[in-house]
């Protein structure tokens, strides 16, 4: 991990720069966040970033992350960075335009560093500027202002396109840098990860809330035409102002990896551990995937499923339900999946049959629906009985359809979407699990590979031991050669020893074989269409149903009448039943050039009309992909070729960065009240913000005067205050059997209680004399 950096963003305009200071202070690079920074906030970020500037050295590692458009409004704070070698991230980048980017010279003629941050792969051309000397790519998981790629996808466009250092951003987590760090980035971007941290500048009620938000919890807007996530809660009304205000002011501009923050907190404390242990991890992960090769040729998995390659078919509607196509995977090594879908009858029958015909005794499945109508799912349930593959996979599948078909002797694998049905689906005794993103093509899920992945395996590492035992896995979305694989690999290494069979599920990457085309599961304009693709389009028909396809003319049309039915006023429902009306039969146009007439007999349908009324279901993937590859040297380049890669990174080496090596604390009276504080958030603040609380003893703590006199010789005023009876006792104390030595010892609060004897003694009838010491 030499020269790896670990950068946090965060707010300047709130009560301080707690995350700053901890990042500096743990060997980070501490970036002050200024995009979404109130007008009314200006005056308290300049305080912060003076305080800041005041206790960090010369040579701590600090910057601002400006939009483009403002970076004229910024001039006087980024000059006012007084470090070596200050750094400025440049966000808001045109997209398609980088002879646009233009710098002015007291930028590019001053010791900052210029880094530039993409959100798309249109970008590629923008950050080759040689006054950018690194690039952040933040994938669409972000919060703010983001792209459609993930994060997964986004590092491999740009590790392949520039030479330049990566940094990433988006979604990270523990086991998810290893895969960074594989891949050949630089640095890590954490943001939302951090907001429930002791050193968050956030208010307590606003950290409780972010304690309660998961990763599901962030929706997309448009603002002028630019994609933004924020926060999605009922607490918060106003989408379109966006920033650190109150809930019901604006909306905070937070990222999936939102449903981090509380169990980093938890777990790790401070800034300080959770750097650590993101290293320490990193190479934990890359150490035992090295000694493990999860994906190698023969691998466990492999082994369990008899097949060469730990590879797995995804089942494609309208696309693998094709017997030649499903052998031809076989053939090349690979666990073939027929896609069964929404075929009934006969036509269903006759699939199956052939394609255990045609495949014999090499290994196969078929892919189901969990959600289809009951009778058709019980009619495909009672043929998968007759037929016996030796797999299935259920997409919005119950562990109960699992139980029964494994009961059969159908090894069956379960679509798991989040980290919480992954829990339900392992409490109740499943044991087979795809984690597919939603980079994928097709129906997809609400989480990118990255947020989901990291998830699931903490939930999987965190099993008892007896439970690991005959977990199998697959990881989708996103995965088509070395360097995915790779990074699938680095990122499972801990997994891996822990005995836990991993393996990858492959899809839209099959759309770029020849024998795709030659078996019949493709035509050719579906092929040169994915070939042209660089990037995808995202239908959805209502909540939860939402499918990436390319984007052809029909996709447009989709749109078009989907925001036409919501100006009219119709009701979710009946918007969501016409767009499902629309796609019927679009998916056979694209792959199979066939439209079923009003008198439900299929004709063909020509080139033209296949592209602009065909619906091309497709993966992030597509955007890699310019060319053919043979399904034998597609398994080849996933697996050999990602295991040569694995084997080949240096881990020699940890750099640490001269951080402090933290030990155990006990720290006591953390509740008590202290100077102009009265709770830990309040002290905190105090302290970030270098506030001075010496004052005089307020009179709701105790009356500072009865024992102080500037005077150094005078005796505590108490004695004064209370009069007479103590004034006799500290100058005549044996008047009353007290030797004088004794006084030494006395405390003003042994005096009171002396005192307080002394009047009951009174007010009960005895005088001096009866006084007993």
């Amino acid at each position: 991990m030499e020269n790896f950096d670990i950068i946090t963003y965060s707010a300047p305009d709130l009560n301080h720069n707690g995350i700053a200071a901890a990042t500096i202070k743990s060997g980070g690079i501490a970036i002050l966040d200024m995009e979404y920074v109130q007008q009314e906030h200006t005056t308290s970020v300049q305080r912060n970033l003076d305080k800041l500037l005041n206790v960090i050295e010369k040579t701590d590692s600090i910057g601002l992350r400006v939009p483009y458009s403002k970076l004229k409004a910024h001039k006087s704070t980024l000059l006012s960075l007084n470090t070596n070698q200050p750094i400025l991230v440049l966000c808001g980048l045109p997209q398609e335009t980088p002879d646009k980017v233009k710098l002015p010279a007291w930028l590019t003629k001053s010791d900052i560093d210029i880094w530039a941050e993409v959100t798309g792969s249109a970008q590629v051309e923008t950050v080759e500027n040689p006054a950018f000397s690194k690039v952040i790519v933040k994938g669409s998981e972000s919060g703010g202002t983001i792209g459609e790629e993930t994060t997964f996808v986004l590092v491999q466009k740009f590790i392949h396109a520039t030479s330049k250092q990566i940094i990433v951003q988006g979604g990270i987590g523990l086991n998810t840098v290893a895969a960074c760090l594989a891949a050949g980035a630089t640095g890590i971007v954490l943001e939302d990860q951090l907001l429930c941290m002791p050193e968050s500048p956030l208010p307590k009620a606003w950290k409780k809330i972010i304690a309660n938000l998961s990763h599901e919890n962030t929706t997309i807007i448009n603002r002028d035409g630019i994609q933004t996530r924020i926060v999605r809660h009922p607490y918060f009304k106003h989408n379109q102002n966006i920033g650190w205000v109150s809930p019901e002011k604006g909306s905070w501009p937070i990222g999936q990896a939102i449903g981090f923050a509380h169990s980093f907190a938890q777990q790790y404390k401070t800034l300080g551990r959770l750097f650590k242990a993101i290293r320490s991890t990193a190479l934990e992960n890359l150490e035992a995937a090295q000694k493990h090769q999860t994906l190698a040729e023969n691998s466990p998995l492999a082994k369990a499923h008899k097949t060469r390659f730990p590879i797995v078919q995804g089942p494609m509607t309208r696309v693998s339900d094709n017997p030649e196509f499903v052998s031809a995977v076989a053939k090349a090594g690979g666990l073939p999946m027929l896609a069964l879908s929404m075929i009934a009858g006969q036509s269903a029958i006759t699939l199956l049959n052939d394609t255990k015909t045609l495949l014999g005794d090499r290994p196969w499945g078929v892919g189901i629906l969990g959600f289809v109508p009951e009778e058709l799912r019980l009619f495909q349930l009672e043929q998968l009985k007759k037929t016996k593959p030796n797999f299935a996979l259920i997409a919005g599948g119950t562990t109960e359809q699992v139980n029964e078909l494994e009961q059969e002797g159908i090894e069956t694998y379960l679509h798991a979407p989040t980290a919480n049905l992954l829990r339900i689906f392992l409490g109740r005794g499943s044991k087979r699990f795809v984690f597919e993103g939603r980079e994928c093509g097709g129906h997809v899920g609400p989480l990118g590979s990255f947020v989901l992945w990291e998830e699931v395996i903490e939930t999987l590492l965190a099993l008892p031991d007896q439970e690991k035992e005959g977990v199998h896995v697959l990881f989708a979305g996103g995965i088509h050669d070395d360097l995915s694989a790779m990074m699938v690999s680095a990122m499972t290494g801990r997994l891996a020893a822990q005995g836990i069979k991993i393996g990858v599920l492959i899809g839209t990457a099959y759309l770029f074989t020849p024998e795709a085309c030659s078996s019949g599961a493709i035509l050719p304009k579906f092929q040169e269409s994915a070939i042209k693709c660089q990037q995808t389009s995202v239908i959805e028909t209502g909540p939860g149903h939402a499918s990436r396809c390319i984007p052809t003319p029909f996709v447009a049309e989709f749109n078009a009448l989907k925001v036409l039915n919501q100006n009219e006023g119709k009701a979710p429902q009946e918007v969501s039943e016409t767009l499902e009306k629309l796609t019927l039969g679009r998916l056979r146009i694209a792959s199979k050039g066939k439209l079923r007439n009003e008198s439900g007999k299929l004709t063909d349908v020509n080139e033209i009309d296949q592209y602009e009324k065909g619906m091309y279901m497709i993966g992030q993937v597509a955007g890699m992909q310019n060319e053919l590859i043979s399904m034998e040297s597609l398994h080849k380049k996933v697996a050999n070729a990602g295991n040569k890669r694995l084997l080949a990174l240096p881990l020699n080496k940890v750099e640490t960065k001269n951080v402090t090596d933290f030990k155990p604390v006990a720290i006591v009276g953390m509740s008590t009240i202290l100077p102009q504080a009265d709770d830990l958030e309040e002290f905190w603040t105090n302290v970030m913000n270098n506030h001075k609380a010496i004052t005089e003893i307020p009179e709701d703590r105790w009356d500072w005067e009865l024992y102080y006199d500037s005077d150094l010789k005078a005796r505590d005023k108490i004695v004064s205050k209370w009069g007479g009876f103590i004034n006799d006792v500290l100058f005549d104390p044996l008047k009353y059997g007290i030797p004088p030595h004794s006084l030494k010892s006395i405390s003003p609060a042994q005096l009171l209680l002396l005192e307080a004897v002394h009047r009951a003694l009174q007010d009960g009838g005895y005088d001096e004399g009866g006084f007993d010491r």
